[in-house]
């Protein structure tokens, strides 16, 4: 297994895993952002969905997962949310940071 993994992406998955719960093979972590960063996000062919969480799998590839109104879930790589959804990207980018931070203060 050869993981390829940059600076932002490993504090990611290091706060994904120290703040989230395992299940399965990874880490998944349920993060609370305002719903005007994960309500309704347009996707190809006007698919709408619901940011649901970050997820680190067992090769620490970081995954987005969103629920669609048909209740079906799907996940979306985080370097292309990075380059698709620029406010979501920073809306996490901004949680971790402060939990990270409040972590340290424990």
């Amino acid at each position: 297994m050869k993981i390829k993994i940059d600076g932002l992406e490993l504090l990611i998955a290091i706060a994904v895993v120290a703040l989230g719960e395992q299940i399965g093979n990874g880490f998944t972590y349920f993060l609370k952002l305002p719903s005007c960063f994960t309500k309704r996000i347009v996707f190809p062919n006007s698919c709408y969905a619901d940011f649901l969480c970050l997820r680190v799998s067992s090769d620490l590839d970081i995954e987005c997962w969103f629920i669609n109104k048909d209740k079906e879930t799907f996940c979306v790589s985080f370097d292309e949310i990075k380059s698709s959804h620029a406010h979501l990207f920073a809306a996490i980018i901004t949680h971790l940071c402060d939990m990270i931070e409040n972590f340290k203060d424990c």
